[in-house]
């Protein structure tokens, strides 16, 4: 049986259908054994506990709460683009699953292809 392909559901929004859709597939594909996967969701996120429960190796990210938060936030931007390409080589991940695009996305997709994983 061939190894199991190694993904990471990222989802940085805070509420709303894209943390029910990471929810739900987090749960459906990790029933999976041709799947090995990982989690990147905000710490603010109105799911974070039922994310957090799913047990699965996780990426973790403060993004913002607000209007205010969220100007303040982008100075961190380079530094959350260092730490998400560093755990993608950690765990040698394959495929990045963005189920719903982010603010901070698109700065995060070079370093993903960087990391030698690909972005879907």
């Amino acid at each position: 049986m061939p190894e199991p392909v190694r993904t990471l559901l990222l989802h940085w929004g805070r509420r709303g259908a894209g943390c029910r859709l990471t929810l739900a597939l987090a749960r459906a594909l990790a029933a999976r054994d041709d799947l090995a996967v990982h989690l990147s969701y905000a710490r603010q996120a109105e799911l974070a506990p039922d994310l957090a429960a799913c047990a699965l190796p996780r990426f973790v990210v403060d993004t913002y709460d607000g209007p205010f938060s969220a100007l303040a936030s982008i100075a961190r931007v380079p530094r959350v683009r260092a730490e998400l390409a560093a755990y993608l080589r950690r765990h040698d991940v394959q495929v990045v699953f963005c189920t719903m695009t982010h603010l901070w996305t698109p700065a995060m997709v070079a370093a993903i292809r960087a990391a030698g994983a690909r972005y879907l």
